[in-house]
């Protein structure tokens, strides 16, 4: 396998995860703030970038399935949705009133922005001699190819959150009824995706919604439980991640079964998301830069195709793979900013039109 420059992307990731990050003493036992908001919001900053380099790395002349960067996106996204379903049951249960505001709260603010940039997917398309139709656009929605690059997982996400609503109304405080309910409406979604013939991504990694909300629910007798069991814990963990990843990975052709790719897919992203936490259990991360990041990773998600894919339209072409990669990085970071800004604004003003604090 020959070596491509955008291999040395992820590289700063991982510096970016490096720095001012702190081992967690033994004598303080396990890092209290492993999932805080502050920690969820420098992963999810990672996590952003990550997401752009494996589809960079989708979008060069590389075989699809050589190189790191190609392989990896499914995990970031594993981490997004853990987090989502982990946030979600969390607040509900702090929270009495939460279920009350929810819809109005929760699906605008992603919602909107979602559909502002859709917009401007069809705008570049558009400038690109590419005229979408209203019905072409709504009918991207349902067909498994939004024209907005890479949006799946927004609308994998809106689902889940109707879902969710739906599932609080109905159990209220009872909780294994929620994760039951929650693991169904994953199975129903999951089903009718492979009935339209979505890409297993649309649906493989979706589980870890349920993941979360189950890890929120059971979280002091599962740290309880790890807190005595460190070591044989992370070391089961990693060692059944590293070996089903790198049979996925490595031996992918081998396998004559159609289920069983999209079984280890699974069991992969499953088998990551507990040996992240494990790792922020023991190391504390986090800087400025990553929760800068975290901070707008949704803008910087849905951005990140108009760069990708507008850089080398017919009105623009980098040839530089390097170039065109650093570009898009760049760009993805400061139109997620600037859009960030702006919705954070109307959004504002339609909470407080709403009292909905």
């Amino acid at each position: 396998m020959s070596f491509h420059p955008v291999y040395l992307l992820p590289v700063i990731v991982l510096l970016l995860f490096a720095y001012r990050s702190k081992l967690v003493p033994k004598a303080s036992g396990l890092n209290p703030d492993y999932l805080s908001i502050t920690t969820c919001k420098s992963m999810r900053g990672a996590l952003a970038i990550l997401v752009i380099f494996h589809h960079l790395a989708q979008k060069t002349e590389l075989d699809p399935q050589a190189g790191p960067p190609v392989r990896i996106g499914f995990l970031a996204v594993s981490v997004f949705l853990f987090l989502s379903g982990y946030g979600l049951q969390k607040s509900h249960m702090r929270s009495e009133n939460y279920r009350k505001k929810f819809l109005l709260r929760r699906i605008p603010s992603v919602l909107f922005p979602y559909l502002v940039v859709t917009l401007l997917f069809w705008a570049m398309y558009a400038a690109d001699g590419q005229v979408y139709s209203f019905s072409d656009v709504m009918k991207s929605f349902v067909n498994g190819e939004p024209i907005a690059a890479f949006s799946w997982y927004i609308i994998n996400i809106l689902i889940f959150y109707v879902a969710f609503w739906l599932l609080m109304l109905l159990f209220r405080k009872k909780y294994l009824l929620i994760i039951l309910g929650a693991a169904l409406w994953y199975g129903a979604y999951a089903l009718f995706c492979y009935k339209m013939g979505y890409p297993a991504y649309w649906y493989s990694s979706s589980h870890l919604i349920v993941f979360g909300v189950i890890w929120a629910t059971y979280e002091d007798k599962i740290l309880s439980f790890i807190k005595k069991r460190y070591i044989p814990a992370a070391s089961v963990c990693v060692v059944l991640f590293a070996a089903l990843f790198i049979i996925k990975t490595y031996h992918a052709s081998e396998i004559t079964s159609k289920a069983l790719p999209l079984v280890l897919t699974m069991a992969v992203s499953l088998l990551f998301v507990p040996c992240v936490i494990l790792y922020s259990l023991r190391v504390r991360f986090g800087n400025r830069i990553l929760e800068f990041l975290g901070e707008c990773s949704l803008e910087i998600y849905l951005v990140q195709g108009l760069f990708i894919i507008g850089l080398r339209g017919n009105n623009v072409f980098i040839e530089s793979e390097l170039l065109w990669a650093l570009a898009t990085v760049a760009g993805s970071i400061l139109l997620g900013y600037v859009l960030h800004v702006v919705f954070a604004k109307i959004l504002g003003g339609y909470r407080r039109l709403l009292k909905l604090g």
